[in-house]
């Protein structure tokens, strides 16, 4: 009993308010349940996890001498629902409402009632055994494996608190996991994070495969054709295949929806793979040697800003503007010409406006030239 106590005890340092979900909204500020729970008449005795969900999204609290405190989070502004209260595996009778934003940060004074009073020595992260209210315990992840999460082999993990699972020892046709793993319990862990990544060959290229923590942080890979880095962002599987290179450009395309560009040395590409108006990757084309390109690749959250085509506007506005008088000036001058010829000493007349028009070309001529260096 004092090993499950300590083991809860660390289970509410490092797991406290973890979702067991992945959310790709941000976060929201956690609201506190707290209060006394009964179960067959009484106080519940012992002590013993707890588990909320609300739309799906699990938190984790602690029970003890008869109470409980447990904080919840939604997962965006307006997740509003109804939170459901577990110890080990049996459901309270209370499912408070939840109000989205409205009800950030506060505190509510809550009783739970179990018709049944859970067992503490059944059912408890760090048994081996996934129970209600566990993603996984240990080496118990149910029916998932490393190919629900899209790679070929390798090791799923649990987190020590065992409502998170982490894919860093996944591969793709590769002989061994690959290295460089996050600590156990890393914070943030959820299915489709981890810290390595790794590459297989096969006839067809090279394939890289890219971390959640390294896309996050940018990641850069030498590139042939055929060559392709495998990546998730917000839980979805992406592709970016090396469709050719030459000396200073290179043809890629990136899918899930297949999007293919081409970039120049030095040219960076954003993509928004939702349409969401928020761009969710960049990717940037450093430099070609021995047809090689270097790639480097980024998950980013930034907002998809229109161009401006204001300045566009002005300055072909100004050139129709100035289109526009010199025709009506040379026609003016020509009417002159015409009906100057008609008359007596016209031909004098003619000459002198020969002379202002070549002037009036030239000016003309002279401020085109100025507003082309200006574009």
């Amino acid at each position: 009993m004092k090993k499950q106590i300590i083991l809860m005890s660390f289970i509410l340092i490092f797991s406290g308010g973890l979702l067991s979900g992945l959310c790709t909204s941000p976060p929201s500020i956690p609201t506190s349940f707290s209060g006394k729970v009964f179960c067959e008449g009484g106080n519940l005795p012992g002590n013993f996890p707890i588990n909320a969900y609300l739309n799906g999204y699990g938190s984790l609290g602690t029970v003890g001498n008869g109470e409980y405190s447990i904080d919840v989070s939604s997962c965006g502004e307006s997740s509003s629902g109804t939170v459901s209260f577990f110890i080990n595996g049996i459901e309270a009778d209370e499912h408070p409402e939840y109000d989205g934003q409205e009800d950030w940060g506060k505190s509510f004074d809550l009783d739970l009632t179990f018709e049944t009073c859970p067992v503490s020595e059944e059912n408890y992260c760090g048994d081996k055994i996934k129970g209600s209210g566990e993603v996984c315990d240990e080496s118990d992840f149910g029916a998932l494996s490393c190919s629900n999460y899209g790679f070929d082999s390798g090791t799923l993990r649990c987190s020590d608190s065992c409502i998170n699972i982490y894919i860093d020892g996944c591969y793709m046709n590769s002989p061994t996991p690959p290295a460089d793993n996050p600590p156990a319990d890393s914070p943030g862990g959820s299915p489709g994070s981890g810290g390595g990544g790794g590459s297989s060959t096969s006839n067809d290229g090279t394939i890289h495969i890219i971390s959640v923590t390294q896309i996050s942080s940018g990641v850069t890979k030498d590139m042939g054709v055929k060559d392709q880095m495998k990546f998730q962002i917000e839980n979805v599987q992406h592709t970016l295949s090396l469709n050719y290179v030459d000396s200073t450009s290179a043809s890629v395309t990136v899918q899930s929806n297949p999007l293919t560009f081409v970039l120049e040395i030095g040219q960076e590409k954003k993509i928004d793979f939702e349409l969401d108006g928020f761009y969710d990757l960049v990717v940037k084309l450093e430099e070609i040697v021995n047809n090689k390109a270097t790639i480097n690749v980024q998950s980013i959250y930034e907002e998809v800003i229109e161009e401006d085509d204001t300045l566009g506007d002005t300055e072909q506005e100004t050139e129709d503007t100035e289109s526009e008088d010199s025709q009506s000036f040379f026609g003016t001058m020509t009417g002159a010409v015409i009906g100057n010829l008609k008359t007596k000493g016209g031909i004098a007349t003619v000459f002198v406006l020969v002379v202002v028009i070549g002037g009036a070309l030239a000016i003309f001529i002279t401020r085109k030239k100025k507003l082309q260096k200006i574009k």
